[in-house]
């Protein structure tokens, strides 16, 4: 038998470096390659910033930019098709196989970049599992030995490296070296012979069949003694049979002959049984894959196809059977259900799909698609306009259907409603949108969606929840206004000690936030932290997008409102003139419910604009008593209505209170 070759890695000397200028490369008549090839060692070939600059526009000669957020986390790829928003570096653009030196091949590929020094110095990066990265600016990637003719249909998941710029300001990173590695190719390896090992799958078959080789592994080994590894080449022999077909139920064994290369190899397969052609009574069909998402394409590898025969047997008729074509619309993804149909020997049977349409698989496919949720938010894009933009959520992720007129929906809509959307979708300064909407159906009333409890407001932490809803707390109010008319206003808030944003997406919302009175809300909370569950939005970075007053909540607040008009009475007259001391019966539950206040409840009870006649009451209801208000917590404000001083020397005489001055509304009613 004849004897075949492969190649594989060897062990190179020393690499020769060379550094070629703008759209040069490498031939095999330059000295450094001659040098190198009979020295038998490695090319090194470095390409520096004077060969390419900033990765961006995407266009014939230019290294592409493939956005797929339209904010901070953009993927670019080494290549000038886009594929999957990833940087790819796919040595067959600058190097072509054409171009690498006779005798050589691709081995790998490194490189350093940066980003814009005039946005940032330093792009934050994260890298695929087949790159090796030193730090967060630099890359490599080697390329498999089997692979050193051709680079084109390697599977991009698992044998490319990609990097992922996802700090703010780094759209325009770019490569500032990019180095080839050329190795020799190897010295060719002989095999002896080949050997098959395993059992048959399947030995039961009818007359008019074909033996199958499932079940058999062919390999290759370098010696006789099979002392080596051996190669798998199970996928690449040629077989030949005798019998081709069963022809008779006689048969007990089939005569094979598997040949890879100039290798051969027969053998005689016992233990074959063929009967005379059984019917097809009926199917069944095993879905080892039940749910399928809209973003996900049918996997038939997960379906076995079962025959039940009119012999009493059960085959497995996988590889013969015929699906039907997968192929799912909106109505199937809001029924839940798709049945699709199996076909053997004349003989069909179905079997059922659960479909979701989830609206993260949706932002992930990046395409357009299905997706199911719930109505969180609606809000209009102007004041003064028909337009709306939807806010929907499915507990897993969020998104806005921007810009659509409450026509277009099919159904009643309603925070709180089931629906079903098809459309395409884009991203703007970060914020996922459906923003070419096909079709939208109410389906329903939607589950509950449980907020997303936030504890860091940052890019890398928030990124994939904008449009979600969110829960963050202890918020406080530092500047701004969300005044009737602006766009979008910006209010600044301090959270852990930062400023973030808290922007009304749109001149609708801004408008319909100040007509319910949320910069009055601001005001007479004060510095007060306060609470915000409603929608992240995105402009560049996380933000906060307000659609509803009922977005905000100050629990300090509540409690000391509850305290006022639980004990305050402030809408009856306990003045100092009621001869029979009403004050003095009121004042001792008030003081009661007072005391369990937090210390920060009552001091803002006693210094705030807001509630200072209450706390004007409260100070006189204290003196009237013979006590002496904690100054420790603050000190009366002038109060907001008209007042007036007036002293208790009518009531408690001059003495008695030291010139004490209280201060006492004006609006006097009868104490009951």
């Amino acid at each position: 038998m004849k004897k075949h070759g492969r190649f594989v890695a060897g062990v190179f000397g020393a690499s020769v470096l060379l550094a070629l200028g703008t759209g040069a490369f490498l031939t095999a008549n330059d000295a450094g390659v001659k040098e190198a090839k009979a020295a038998g060692e490695d090319l090194v070939f470095t390409l520096t910033d004077e060969n390419f600059g900033i990765l961006n526009p995407a266009s014939s000669g230019t290294i592409s930019v493939a956005d797929e957020s339209g904010t901070t986390n953009v993927k670019f790829q080494y290549k000038t098709e886009t594929r999957s928003g990833y940087i790819f570096l796919k040595p067959n653009y600058w190097i072509t196989n054409s171009t690498v030196p006779e005798g050589y091949y691709i081995s790998k590929v490194s490189g350093t970049y940066t980003g814009n020094t005039s946005e940032s110095a330093t792009p934050g990066v994260s890298f695929g599992a087949e790159c090796v990265a030193s730090s967060n600016t630099n890359f490599d990637v080697e390329f498999p030995v089997k692979k050193y003719g051709s680079f084109e249909g390697i599977n991009e998941n698992t044998e490319y490296c990609y990097a992922n710029v996802s700090e703010a300001g780094n759209r325009n990173a770019q490569l500032a070296t990019l180095v080839y590695t050329f190795s020799p190719k190897p010295a060719a390896i002989v095999y002896d012979h080949i050997t098959i090992t395993g059992s048959p799958t399947r030995t039961d078959y009818y007359v008019g069949e074909s033996f199958s080789t499932d079940g058999l592994t062919v390999t290759a080994y370098e010696t006789a003694e099979e002392t080596d590894a051996g190669l798998d080449v199970t996928d690449e022999v040629k077989w030949l049979f005798k019998p081709e077909v069963f022809e008779s139920t006689d048969t007990t064994s089939v005569y094979a002959i598997v040949s890879w290369n100039d290798l051969m190899l027969e053998t005689n397969i016992e233990g074959i049984t063929v009967s005379e052609p059984a019917t097809v009574e009926s199917l069944e069909v095993v879905n080892a894959k039940g749910t399928y998402d809209a973003s996900e394409s049918f996997d038939a590898s997960a379906v076995t196809v079962y025959a039940n025969m009119s012999d009493g047997k059960r085959n497995d008729v996988t590889s013969s059977a015929e699906l039907s074509a997968y192929n799912p619309i909106l109505s199937d993804f809001i029924s839940g259900i798709y049945q699709m149909t199996a076909t053997y020997g004349g003989v069909s049977g179905t079997f059922d799909l659960n479909l979701t349409a989830t609206i993260k698989g949706y932002r992930d496919s990046r395409t357009s698609g299905i997706l199911i949720g719930t109505v969180t938010g609606v809000e209009k894009v102007y004041a003064d306009s028909t337009d709306i933009n939807v806010w929907i959520n499915d507990g897993t992720s969020g998104i806005m259907i921007y810009k659509i007129s409450e026509s277009e929906i099919e159904g009643e809509l309603a925070i709180g409603k089931r629906i079903a959307v098809e459309g395409g979708q884009n991203v703007f300064n970060g914020l996922s949108q459906v923003n070419n909407l096909t079709r939208a159906v109410i389906i329903g009333d939607g589950e509950e969606i449980a907020p997303v409890d936030i504890d860091a407001f940052d890019s890398d932490s928030l990124e994939g929840l904008d449009s979600s809803l969110i829960n963050v707390e202890g918020l406080t109010y530092v500047s701004g206004s969300i005044a009737s008319g602006t766009k979008a206003a910006n209010v600044i808030v301090k959270y852990q000690g930062s400023n973030l944003t808290l922007r009304a997406p749109t001149n609708g919302a801004a408008v319909a936030l100040s007509d319910a009175g949320l910069d009055a809300w601001f005001d007479k909370i004060e510095d007060l932290p306060f609470n915000f569950v409603g929608h992240l939005g995105w402009f560049n970075a996380p933000q906060l997008a307000p659609l509803s007053l009922d977005d905000f909540d100050c629990p300090d607040f509540n409690a000391v409102e509850a305290f006022v008009d639980g004990y305050m009475h402030m809408d009856e007259y306990q003045g100092v003139d009621d001869a029979d001391g009403a004050c003095l019966a009121t004042y001792p539950l008030a003081k009661e419910a007072f005391e369990k206040l937090s210390e920060v409840q009552q001091d803002y009870f006693l210094t705030s604009t807001y509630f200072a006649d209450a706390a004007a009451r409260y100070n006189a209801w204290a003196v009237a008593n013979g006590e002496a208000l904690d100054s420790s917590l603050g000190v009366i404000n002038s109060i907001s209505d008209s007042t007036t001083w007036i002293a208790l020397g009518a009531l408690l005489g001059v003495g008695a209170i030291a010139g004490a001055a209280i201060i006492v509304a004006n609006r006097r009613r009868k104490a009951e």
